[in-house]
Formats: structure tokens, C-alpha cells, sequence
């Protein structure tokens, strides 16, 4: 299972970013709350539809579920079309994780 956080920074003590599409950074982990990949989010700047491409890029990267402090009812809606949950969280990235219930 993959899990991807999106951050403030690109550690896993970063913050939970408040926003799902415009986060700054992305990180991805296995339900044990390993660390597997990390990247800048290219989408963050866009000014409409962040979420939709990040939606799609989370399905490319065969992501099952997303933490986020927030995420738009298109950024729901497209994650939820290709089978990936949404959770909202705050707090440390790598924690986050961690306190799952799945």
C-alpha cells in the first residue's frame, strides 16, 4: 500500500499541508510508515485545477490513500474515481502515517 502526505517541506517531521493540490511537496510512504519517495509538487502555482493534476498524477504513481489537511470537492471527486481514499490530518508528515487506521 502507498500512502502519500502532502507536505510543507520535504522531511517526514514536516507539517501535513493545509492544502492537498497546492501542496509544496508530496511524500510517499508504506503503511509501515517508511519512507519510499519524495517529490516537489509541479502543480502547486497553478492558479485552477490543482487538484485535478495532482489527482492524476497520485493515480500514476499507484498511490491508495492521500493525507491532507484539506483537499476541494474536485480534487475528491477525482480521487475518488480512481479508487483513492482522502484523509484529513495536521501534524507531522511521518506521523501521520503512523496513526492510521486502515
Amino acid at each position: 500500500m502507498k500512502i502519500a502526505v502532502a507536505a510543507t517541506k520535504n522531511d517526514i517531521s514536516a507539517d501535513v499541508s493545509y492544502y492537498g493540490g497546492r501542496a509544496p511537496f508530496f511524500l510517499i510512504f508504506d503503511e509501515q510508515g517508511n519512507l519510499l519517495d519524495s517529490y516537489s509538487n509541479p502543480f502547486s502555482e497553478m492558479e485552477r485545477h490543482a487538484g485535478y493534476e495532482v489527482s492524476k498524477l497520485m493515480a500514476e504513481q499507484a498511490v491508495d490513500v492521500i493525507i491532507a489537511g484539506l483537499f476541494g470537492p474536485e480534487m475528491i471527486s477525482e480521487l475518488s474515481g480512481h479508487g483513492i481514499k482522502c484523509i484529513t490530518k495536521s501534524g507531522a508528515a511521518g506521523n501521520a502515517v503512523l496513526e492510521l487506521d486502515l
